[in-house]
């Protein structure tokens, strides 16, 4: 059977969530032109195939980025190991390797020096804040996080001293609107409380350093969310704590100091790693779920300039984001065949892309 052939088996296999069809599929033809080029035999190709595979993609797509190159490699072996276990084509050599794993001289250790070397050649960057989150992870956050919020309840807040129900409750409502807007934790934590509006189901944004405005649709569900803890329970704990002015930040910890003046990202990473990123090489930056809809609102058309300004993110994270862009759209007669699969659109609660200025 050709290498082509297999492509499309592995790719309509359970192995592969519907999501990420489009990306495998992109990385696997730029490994199936090298695989033919070299006339290479899946019974007998190596770590060093592989690797001489992997140069092949970074020059002919132009890649940059460190995680690029890892879901290059993770990808192929993906292939691979499918080809072994479900086609009986045997590389024992190949697959004994993939055995050890990130010991020392296993294929997770060859592939670190592999890529610290293009690094240290300045033909790659180092992409510190990790791989955006998927669709399905996407899901799981958002089911969780609404969990989390609808059953925190007044009552709760009665703790003496500390609070981690609170806090894991006001770490779900920050994700939960990265999730739909994009933003860093650093305009996250200015917004203030008017910047709510609940008749219009809107968020205003400020990128101060940019001096930018932006009202931006959220979710319905979401800006309910955020209405409650405004009025009731934001409003019960500063009432409990017997404090009579504390400023207008949307955040405040227990004990009603704003979020930006003590604990910033980490209960939100917190609350990420606990969902998301148990048992994943990357850590557990609130940057990859802002990734994921810096992707969506490029694959849609919005302006790069805009979404600079919206999310307060730069040219290493827009970059990185364009280039995963580029990848789903690389080598398709129609660039848009497959960008409503990829995005798998949030349902009724997709609207995040509307915004005013």
């Amino acid at each position: 059977m050709s290498i082509n052939n297999l492509i499309n088996k592995f790719l309509k296999s359970e192995d592969l969530s519907q999501s990420s069809i489009p990306v495998y599929e992109n990385v696997l033809l730029v490994f199936s032109g090298y695989f033919i080029e070299n006339q290479c035999s899946l019974e007998y190709i190596d770590v060093k195939d592989i690797f001489r595979s992997l140069d092949y993609y970074i020059e002919e797509r132009r890649i940059r980025y460190e995680n690029t190159a890892r879901f290059f490699i993770s990808a192929v072996k993906e292939f691979l190991i499918y080809c072994s276990r479900e086609e009986e084509i045997k590389n024992e050599s190949l697959m004994a390797l993939f055995g050890y794993g990130d010991n020392e001289g296993g294929f997770e250790d060859k592939v670190d020096k592999k890529i610290n070397s293009l690094i240290s050649n300045r033909i790659i960057k180092r992409e510190q804040t990790g791989e955006e989150i998927n669709s399905e992870e996407f899901k799981k956050l958002i089911k969780i996080c609404n969990n989390i919020i609808d059953s925190f309840k007044i009552e709760d807040l009665n703790a003496k001293i500390n609070n981690g129900k609170y806090v894991k409750y006001i770490s779900a409502l920050g994700l939960k609107i990265i999730a739909y807007t994009g933003i860093k934790v650093g305009l996250l934590l200015e917004l203030r409380i008017n910047n709510i509006s609940e008749f219009e189901s809107t968020l205003r944004i400020k990128n101060i350093k940019k001096n930018k405005d932006f009202t931006i649709k959220i979710p319905e569900k979401l800006c309910n969310q955020l209405v409650k803890y405004r009025d009731s329970i934001r409003y019960k704990l500063i009432k409990m704590k017997d404090k009579e002015y504390i400023g207008d930040y949307l955040f405040i910890n227990f004990n009603c100091i704003p979020l930006k003046e003590q604990d910033k990202n980490i209960p939100f990473n917190r609350l990420l790693y606990e969902i998301i990123g148990k048992n994943k090489k990357m850590d557990s930056s609130t940057a990859r779920i802002s990734k994921r809809v810096i992707i969506d609102m490029i694959s849609s058309g919005m302006s790069i300039k805009i979404i600079e300004d919206l999310t307060g993110y730069g040219d290493v994270v827009l970059g990185y984001c364009k280039e995963k862009v580029d990848e789903i759209k690389k080598e398709q007669k129609d660039p848009n065949k497959y960008i409503d699969k990829y995005l798998e659109k949030r349902n009724d609660e997709n609207n995040y892309y509307i915004i005013f200025r």
